[in-house]
Order: structure tokens, then sequence, then C-alpha cells
């Protein structure tokens, strides 16, 4: 709830700034400019005009929220450079919108140009008098606990007080020795002073706090910590890393969730004659239901029925242990990969082309319909994976399950399960848009490649 006040006070402030600016860079055009040097402009329309643009102020929001101006914590004049810097870049994408629409006629140069210079003085001012506030009042303080060897915490307990501009209380310290016990009251953020921490301990931590706090952040003096989505912030000489976790952002879900909608709703529409050819080809082939359902593990370790074109034979499980019993070779195979790379005599002929394209997991567009899954995202897990998957489970079930995703591209079944939950955990800490994206592109070469696929 604090964070959720935050959030709307913070963008309220910039809402409110922006149309301060722009009033401001006005008043400067017309009634300073104009006047003082006689500049006139036959095509300038009236303020009321404007209001009709209002919309755009849509764009100064979104670029600050590409900036993380609403998810990160800067000191003031951190903050002011990432404004300044988002102020300029949505002045550009103004200019660029407004000449398609041929609405360039209602503006002078010199107002978007007045409206960012303004908002340099305005909008940092705003949002600090708010955060002032917000912090007065206890809704803008983040409790943090400081976990670590306690002759290192001791040293950088000073240095972490810098924190407090930023809104972080330092609440608890906690010994390595203690690090099973729960994170005391209501401890938001967890910093690891990782000096003297082993990287398997380090790593260890990490998972076991993980579900616990909202955000964990790592007082590094090395750099052997393994990629894990990290962003990195000063504190005089101490270099934070913050685990980003991107795709934990409840308005990162709700913009994924969007994108899910739109994308499943018009694929499958345009897969609908494809699936009904599929359908009856799949009941020539072999005797039994076109579709095979599975129970596979989605968000919070729930479970779910997974769609899948039916690509094996009904009697599949018998035909496997038959199979592994005379060729107890393959077993090794089969532990390490849970597939067989060779021949897989559960296959069915045309379960071997729908494999080879993927097209047998082409149905789970309708999961995306439903809520269960994502386009892109960890692949789910089957209820008898659950054991190996223990470690990663903190973080890989906290996100929807993914049609598609790291491992799909990545080789797949050539991959070993240990490389694919490390996939799983890069993908949810590393999230961007760019990164759907680009995962979304490389799975048509991988389908037509047909790389890893059995």
């Amino acid at each position: 709830m604090k964070k959720t006040i935050s959030f709307l006070a913070i963008l309220a402030a910039d809402v409110v700034s922006l149309i301060l600016a722009f009033h401001l860079a006005y008043f400067i055009r017309v009634k300073i400019i104009q006047d003082l040097f006689s500049v006139s402009n036959p095509w300038f329309f009236p303020l009321e005009h404007f209001y009709k643009m209002y919309y755009l102020l849509l764009v100064f929001i979104l670029i600050f929220s590409y900036e993380k101006l609403y998810t990160k914590r800067y000191e003031f004049f951190e903050e002011f450079v990432f404004i300044a810097r988002g102020l300029f870049m949505s002045v550009i994408l103004i200019g660029v919108l407004v000449y398609l629409s041929r609405t360039y006629e209602i503006f002078t140069r010199t107002i978007p140009i007045l409206m960012m210079l303004t908002g340099m003085v305005i909008v940092p001012l705003f949002r600090y008098v708010v955060k002032k506030i917000l912090t007065a009042s206890g809704i803008y303080i983040k409790n943090a606990a400081v976990l670590g060897k306690k002759e290192e915490t001791t040293q950088v307990i000073p240095m972490l007080k810098k924190l407090e501009a930023r809104g972080y209380k330092i609440a608890a310290l906690l010994d390595m020795e203690r690090e099973t016990v729960k994170p005391p009251g209501e401890v938001e953020t967890l910093i690891i002073v990782s000096k003297g921490i082993e990287p398997e301990r380090l790593n260890r931590l990490i998972n076991q706090w993980e579900s616990r706090v909202k955000e964990i952040k790592i007082v590094s003096d090395s750099s052997y910590l393994k990629t894990i989505g990290v962003e990195t912030e000063h504190v005089e000489e101490l270099l934070l890393m913050r685990m980003a976790n991107n795709l934990l952002s409840p308005f990162n879900q709700f913009l994924k969730r969007v994108f899910d909608l739109v994308v499943s709703m018009i694929t499958g529409m345009m897969l609908l004659p494809v699936f009904m050819i599929i359908a009856v080809i799949i009941k020539i082939d072999s005797r039994g239901s076109v579709l095979f359902i599975q129970e596979r593990y989605g968000k919070e370790g729930k479970k779910f029925r997974l769609f899948k074109f039916r690509s094996m034979y009904a009697d599949a499980d018998d035909k496997l242990k038959e199979y592994l019993r005379r060729h107890p070779g393959l077993q090794e195979e089969w532990d390490q990969y849970k597939k067989l790379k060779s021949s897989d005599p559960r296959v069915t002929r045309v379960g071997k082309f729908l494999r080879r394209f993927s097209l047998d997991e082409s149905p789970q567009i309708f999961n995306v319909l439903k809520g269960d899954m994502s386009i892109v995202g960890p692949r789910p897990y089957l209820p008898r994976e659950k054991e190996e998957i223990e470690q990663s489970a903190a973080i890989i079930f906290r996100v929807k399950s993914g049609l598609t995703g790291l491992w799909q591209i990545k080789g797949r079944n050539e991959l070993n399960f240990d490389a694919r939950l490390k996939l799983d955990e890069f993908y949810v800490r590393n999230w961007s848009f760019l990164l759907d994206i680009t995962i979304i592109l490389k799975t048509f070469g991988a389908v037509l490649t047909g790389k890893g696929a059995y």
C-alpha cells in the first residue's frame, strides 16, 4: 500500500509540474518573447487549442517510466540528471508525433524547448517536496536489514546511513550465523555485505532470502558474482548491487499481460485453420484424443492444465519403460535431459513432424488467453520435476510460465536441466520488453531450424 501511495503521489507531482511547466512556457513565449522582441506567428493558436493535445503528457510519463523514475530511488542531483534526459527525449518524441499528425501549425518551436527548460526546474522541485512529505509521514520509508559478517557489517554501516537520503532506514543488523532467521518486523530490503562470503554461500543466501523480502541489495567488493540481473548505485565509495527482478514489478506484469492478450488473440485467429488441419491428421495417424492435456506448475507453484497437440501413442509410458529396459545405456540420457535424443518410441509419425516445428506446443496460445501462461517466460515444469527445481523455485514460480523462452532459443533439449534453470532465473531477473521481442523473433529461427527439438 505504501508503495502504491508513493507511486501515485510522485506521478501526480509529475503531472502537475509538467502542466505548470507548459503554462509557464506558453506565458514566456506569448507575454515576454513576443511582446519584448516583437516576435509574432500568424499561425499561433490561443491556449485553449493546446488543451486538446494534453494527451501528449503521456509521452513524458512513459519516458520517465523508461528512465525508472518511478521504480528506482535516487538522490536529488542523480534524479535531476534522469529528469533532464527524460524531458529532452520527450520533447524530441513529441516533435515527431506533432509533425506526423500535421498539428505542427499550432506550435512554435520555442514552446517545447521552453517547457523542457522550465520543467528542469519545476519537476525536480515538486518531486523533492512530495518525497519530503511522504518521508515525514513514514510512507516513503523502506525498512532495511543488513546481513553479513559482523566485523565487515560494522565497517560499512556509517556509509550505508547515506541511504536515508533515498528513503531507506536501517532497521536491523543480522549476523551471518543467524542467516536462517526471518527478517524482523516489516523489513522490505535486505542489504548483504558480501565481503568474506564465499560465492556458493552468497548464492544460497540470495535464493534463501529472495522470497522473504521485496528487494535485495549487495555491497560487493569483487566481481565473482554470476550474472543475476543487477542494477548498481553508489553510496560514498561503496558499490551497491540491487537485484532488479524486473518481472516481479506489478506494473511490468500488467504491461506484459496486455501484450499477451493482444498477441494471443491475433495469433489464435490466424492459426485456427491450421489447428483444424492438424487435428484431422492426428486422428488419422493414431488412435487417441487430438489434445494432450497435462498438469504443469505455473505462477506461485500452482498447477494448471497445459494444452498440447498429442504427439505420442496412447500407451506412451509403457513403451518408454520397455524401451529403457531393452536399452539400459539410454537411462543416463533420460535422467540428464528428461528426453531421448536419438529415438523416442513414444512419439508417433505425425508427432515427430509436429515436434520438429514445435507445432505440438501451439494450442498453448489458449493457455495464454486463459491467463495460465504468458507468450514469453520460463517453460512450465512437470510435477515430477518439483524436487529438482527446489533451489530455483523461489524466483521462477513468481511469474507465469511462457509459450517460448530463453530455453527454446538457446538449444532446448540439447541443454541439461541445470542449464535450463539458470536460463529461467536469468530471464526473470533481466526481463524487459526488448528481451521478450528478441526471444519471439529468435523463436521463429529456432523453429525453422528445429535445433534441439526431439
